[in-house]
This record gives structure tokens, C-alpha cells and sequence, in this order.
């Protein structure tokens, strides 16, 4: 889920997809909630690719991802060099003067998942994370932290600022 709360004025995101967006350096705009219409052209996308691309796949029996990603992809690009009546232009026409003159490159290295957690420091100045107990500096005892995981390494923070940090192999990502 990408907004953890729902506000008119100012949503407050998921942490992880956040972070992800401050990674690659996007902006997030979030539609309301039942409201088609703020999401009309993103609708009306996934109902092109519904009607040119799923649809004549629809009987067709494949025996293999391969085979199945080939037949895809053809019909993808078909409909990208398709020429659209009310714009006379394709879409790959309009990516290639619109789009993709803005674009930036991506990161050298992709941006690395991670899992947020709250948790209150127990009394043995312990937090409980996916059955496994990190220690936290003992002034922490009956606070509440925020822990973050990603595949090679766990962080706790108290108030925003980093309390420990320490790398784990054990820990198994789960998404």
C-alpha cells in the first residue's frame, strides 16, 4: 500500500515507497481513493493494454515464459507504433518527443527493498523483529523505535536518528 494515511491536503506514504522515491528522485502523486476520473488516463491505459494486448492472447496456450513473453511483446509494440486518430501521432512517437527527453539515468546500483517496523523496547532493552531480539541502548527501555530491515541489515532509529545498526544474515525478506 503506498499511502499509510489519507489526507486531502498532505497523505503520508509508506516509508519503504517513500524512501524508494527519494532513491530514484521521483515525485509521488497520489489519487483519491473511488475517484476515476484523477486517474483517468492511467484507466483508460490499462483498458488499451486489456483490449490490444490480453484479449488476443486470451486461447492461446503457451509452453513456455519465453514464448509467452515474445507473444507479448509483439502485441505491446504494435500497439506502441499504433497511430492514435485524435493526437495523429503513436505513442512511441510521442514518448520519444515528450518523455523521453526528461529522463535522468537510473542509479548505478537499484534501489534496495526494505521493511519498516514500530516497536516499543521491552524492559530487557530488547526489540522483537521477524522472531529475532536486537539490543538497544538501555535509556531506550518503554520507548518506541523504528526499525528497518533490508536483506543484509538491520537499523533501529529513535526520533529519526540511528541507535543501532548492524548486518544480519539471517533475516529473510518476505514481500
Amino acid at each position: 500500500m503506498g499511502i499509510t494515511s489519507p489526507s486531502y491536503y498532505e497523505p503520508d506514504l509508506n516509508p519503504t515507497y517513500q524512501e524508494m522515491a527519494e532513491y530514484y528522485k521521483i515525485a509521488v502523486l497520489p489519487a483519491r481513493v473511488r475517484k476515476p476520473k484523477d486517474k483517468s488516463r492511467v484507466e483508460n491505459g490499462v483498458q488499451n493494454v486489456e483490449r490490444w494486448v490480453l484479449a488476443p492472447l486470451r486461447n492461446r496456450t503457451f509452453f513456455s515464459l519465453g514464448e509467452a513473453n515474445r507473444a507479448i511483446q509483439e502485441l505491446v509494440e504494435a500497439l506502441n507504433t499504433k497511430t492514435m486518430l485524435h493526437m495523429g501521432k503513436s505513442r512511441r512517437q510521442l514518448f520519444e518527443e515528450i518523455d523521453q527527453p526528461e529522463l535522468r539515468p537510473l542509479p548505478e546500483k537499484p534501489y534496495q527493498f526494505a521493511t519498516w517496523k514500530t516497536a516499543k523496547v521491552h524492559i530487557d532493552y530488547h526489540v522483537a523483529f521477524e522472531k529475532h531480539f536486537y539490543s538497544v541502548p538501555h535509556a531506550l527501555i518503554q520507548q518506541q523505535v523504528e526499525i528497518k530491515a533490508t536483506e543484509r541489515l538491520i537499523e533501529i532509529f529513535h526520533k529519526g536518528k540511528q541507535v543501532v545498526s548492524m548486518f544480519t544474515c539471517s533475516y529473510q525478506m518476505t514481500r
